[in-house]
């Protein structure tokens, strides 16, 4: 009996750790679904699409991002040159190819070129 015991302390506690470490590997391989930061800089816009509601823009040259807010008030600085910074929504929805959610935006000119 005393020999059985001592076995199977060894087996539960390797079962014990095995569970733990497939839940550090799911935990880790769900990295994937966080959001991708990224910072764009360019002018600051509103689009003008007919039909369509406007929406801010940043553009930078021969690419166009649509903003989405946040807590950034972001009609304070149209025309401006700014640099935004936010998580990408690409993949996220069917509409939302090169969406950004703005977290941060920092002013660089007052003007752009």
């Amino acid at each position: 009996m005393k020999s059985s015991t001592l076995l199977l302390v060894p087996i539960a506690l390797a079962l014990s750790m095995s569970g733990q470490i497939l839940a550090q590997a799911n935990a880790k391989g769900d990295t994937g679904k966080d959001p991708k930061i990224v910072s764009v800089t360019g002018c600051l816009a509103q689009s003008d699409s007919p039909g369509v509601a406007k929406q801010f823009i940043i553009k930078s040259g021969d690419m166009s991002y649509a903003l989405e807010a946040g807590t950034e008030n972001l009609s304070a600085h149209l025309g401006h040159k700014v640099t935004i910074t936010g998580d990408s929504l690409k993949g996220k929805g069917p509409h939302d190819d090169d969406r950004i959610s703005v977290t941060k935006l920092v002013m660089i000119s007052a003007t752009c070129p």
